[in-house]
């Protein structure tokens, strides 16, 4: 019994460490750079855009965390927000998308000797595409104030929800992640915020296409040294998936024995 009582706390807390871990676990992270703006991704411009990330592991990603900010431009729909006004920075509670939609491409090489030189992405996942998620079903809150070129100021808004269906991504590949609001208003556009490329952006330069002045609305046009901001998360890998399991079995037998 005496053992028990020295034993028993490091065990619950071996067991709560493993429980911690038993949660979803930060897969891939390109925090937001609180000195840019954000680019028009939305269903009503239409506009969208896309980043790509690599699959290291294999683990399965469940949940996705992004940033974006929402502005008013003062001529045609624009693709950035840089030079505007957000409207949430004198009405906080403003709330205009319905939905987000979600969708994840695949890869293809970058090739000189076509329109793409670089990677770009090619088609939706078979059975991972257009995945709509609630306004209701996102957890919204207001991460902090970017303070945009030319000392103008914007809301920037962190936005977390779980997938509706599990992404099986495969180890070693490279997939394109859109990001799209879904919102009636004519007069404010939403945008995916950018992180800052040279600490946070390993890989390829975002990529957008919209219905823009002399732009050609089905074409991926590179935003230069640019990628965007966004988080991947997973399940455990099987190892922590063992500990935990460990660790229950373990304190449920020294229970037992304490109540014999």
């Amino acid at each position: 019994m005496k053992n028990l009582k020295i034993f028993l706390p490091t065990i619950v807390l071996s067991l709560l460490v493993s429980f911690g871990a038993f949660g979803q676990i930060l897969k891939y992270s390109q925090l937001p750079y609180m000195q840019g703006y954000d680019f028009s991704s939305e269903t009503t411009v239409p506009s969208e855009v896309a980043d790509e990330w690599v699959c290291v592991g294999g683990t399965p990603i469940t949940e996705v965390r992004w940033w974006g900010s929402y502005y008013q431009a003062t001529m045609y729909q624009d693709r950035n927000s840089n030079g505007y006004t957000d409207p949430t920075m004198s009405s906080p509670a403003m709330e205009i998308i319905t939905s987000f939609v979600i969708s994840i491409y695949d890869n293809v090489p970058g090739d000189p000797n076509t329109m793409y030189s670089h990677d770009h992405p090619g088609d939706l996942v078979s059975g991972y595409s257009l995945q709509t998620i609630l306004i209701a079903n996102v957890a919204r809150q207001l991460y902090g104030v970017s303070t945009k070129p030319g000392s103008a100021y914007e809301n920037v808004w962190q936005y977390h929800a779980t997938l509706p269906e599990i992404f099986n991504q495969e180890a070693d590949e490279t997939y394109w992640l859109s990001i799209q609001a879904v919102h009636t208003s004519t007069t404010i556009q939403w945008g995916w915020h950018q992180t800052e490329k040279t600490v946070q952006g390993p890989g390829e330069d975002a990529v957008q296409k919209g219905d823009f002045p002399d732009a050609d609305p089905c074409y991926w046009y590179f935003i230069p040294d640019t990628e965007m901001a966004f988080e991947l998360y997973s399940v455990p890998e099987p190892s922590v998936l063992a500990l935990f399991s460990a660790s229950a079995g373990v304190l449920g037998i020294l229970i037992r024995r304490r109540r014999k």
